[in-house]
């Protein structure tokens, strides 16, 4: 298979976060799971 490359267009605004992800872990080495 050939490879593709997606190129974003950087004039447009990127999509806002809907749902506020927020993927901060509380402690060091803390695995966060959903």
């Amino acid at each position: 298979k050939p490879v593709k490359t997606t190129f974003s267009d950087q004039a447009r605004p990127c999509p806002q976060d809907h749902v506020n992800r927020q993927f901060v872990a509380e402690c060091p080495n803390a695995l966060f799971v959903s």
